[in-house]
């Protein structure tokens, strides 16, 4: 779907790829330049509503050069209500200076995909490989954890991102309870649901790993700034 202020779909639907459909879509791609706004709102819905009648696991590849030409809280909410309980992945990468990284960073992350920023004269095409490389290769998606009698709070990232091969997921938060519990992580692999069951105990106080509360400090003052911008 390429864009500026108004919308240019290559196709009005989805096709499978293959080599012809490839070699149309390099040309359509080839033929595009700039020029016009930044409709960052309309190009995402419309992609999304392109997603919508699938039933396979299906993700978005946003890339963009400026700032929206709606605002940015407007924008989250019409994605939002286009991608109801967050089925359709999207990945944002932010190209060059001029773009707004805090909203971009949200859009990828409320949508459990996430953001990159290519500047400085790093390749787009390289960038892009190395993403699709990370996300063919899933370990679990819709993830989720439940804590047993412990009851978790102020947790970050608030939404659980899926995780792939290579990548690690660092969970922080405050909690109430203490003692010995079960941490159980459930998620999909593919269309199996998975679920892992691990013995875990909370301590009342941890003179031990005091590095955990200004890790977890971190994340709530980047989220409370995140907030702000």
């Amino acid at each position: 779907v390429a864009f500026n202020d108004s919308l240019n779909p290559w196709l009005t639907g989805v096709r499978e790829v293959d080599e012809d459909g490839r070699a149309a879509a390099n040309r359509f791609a080839d033929g595009l330049s700039a020029g016009g706004g930044t409709n960052i709102r309309d190009a995402v819905v419309s992609a999304l509503g392109a997603l919508k009648g699938s039933t396979r696991p299906t993700a978005i590849v946003f890339l963009t050069d400026g700032l929206g030409q709606y605002p940015a809280e407007q924008t989250l909410q019409a994605i939002e209500a286009a991608n109801p309980d967050r089925r359709t992945r999207i990945f944002a990468f932010g190209v060059g200076d001029d773009v707004n990284q805090t909203f971009l960073e949200r859009l990828g992350r409320e949508n459990r995909g996430g953001f990159t920023a290519i500047h400085g004269g790093v390749a787009i095409d390289q960038a892009v490989a190395t993403f699709y490389a990370s996300i063919s290769k899933p370990v679990l998606t819709e993830l989720a954890m439940d804590f047993g009698d412990v009851v978790p709070n102020r947790t970050y990232p608030a939404v659980l991102p899926d995780v792939y091969k290579g990548q690690r997921l660092v969970l922080s938060g405050r909690y109430r309870g203490a003692g010995p519990t079960t941490l159980t992580v459930s998620g999909r692999i593919g269309a199996q649901e998975k679920t892992l069951a691990l013995p875990v105990v909370f301590p009342e106080d941890d003179d031990q790993h005091r590095w955990v509360a200004r890790l977890w400090a971190k994340r709530r003052a980047e989220h409370l700034l995140a907030q702000v911008r």
